[in-house]
C-alpha cells in the first residue's frame, strides 16, 4: 500500500548510561557521635620504626648535603649579579634601539608629510596656471569678436 511508505517510522533507541560517582558532602565540623575521632589520631610507629637521636641527626645531615648539592647547581652570587647586569644592559640597549626606531619612523613620517605638502602646492600652482591660461583664452576670443 502506498500510504504506509510515506508514514515515518519512529524507532526508540536506548543509550547505555555510565554511572559516575558524585562528590560526597563532608561537613566542616564532624558530628559528635560519641565514637573516638579517627582522623586526628596518628598511628604510633612500631619500635623498629622509631628513630634514635643518632638516626635523626644522620637524616638531617643527609638532607643538608642534598640541599647543598642542589644549591651548587644554582648560580653563585657573582654569577647571578653578572647575569642580572647583562640582562639590564640588554634591556637598556633594547630601549635605546626602540627609541632610535621611533625617531626614524617619526623622521620618515615628517618627510612624507613635507612631500605631500609640496605636491599639494605644486598641484594648486598648476591649477592656478591653467585657470589663468583659460581666462586669457576667453579674453582673446572676446576681443576677436569685438574686433569683427
Amino acid at each position: 500500500d502506498g500510504l504506509s511508505d510515506s508514514i515515518p517510522l519512529i524507532v526508540s533507541v536506548k543509550i547505555p548510561q555510565t554511572i559516575t560517582e558524585t562528590e560526597k558532602n563532608v561537613p566542616l565540623e564532624p558530628e559528635k557521635t560519641g565514637k573516638p575521632d579517627i582522623s586526628s589520631k596518628k598511628p604510633t610507629p612500631k619500635q623498629s620504626e622509631r628513630l634514635t637521636d643518632e638516626q635523626r641527626l644522620e637524616e638531617l645531615e643527609r638532607k643538608a648535603e642534598e640541599a647543598l648539592r642542589q644549591t651548587g647547581d644554582v648560580f653563585s652570587k657573582r654569577d647571578r649579579e653578572r647575569i642580572l647586569k647583562e640582562r639590564e644592559e640588554a634591556r637598556k640597549e633594547w630601549i635605546k634601539q626602540r627609541e632610535r626606531d621611533l625617531k626614524q619612523r617619526e623622521k620618515v613620517r615628517k618627510e612624507i608629510l613635507k612631500q605631500r605638502e609640496r605636491e599639494r602646492k605644486q598641484k594648486l600652482k598648476e591649477q592656478e596656471r591653467l585657470r589663468k591660461e583659460k581666462l586669457k583664452e576667453r579674453e582673446r576670443i572676446v576681443q576677436q569678436r569685438n574686433e569683427k
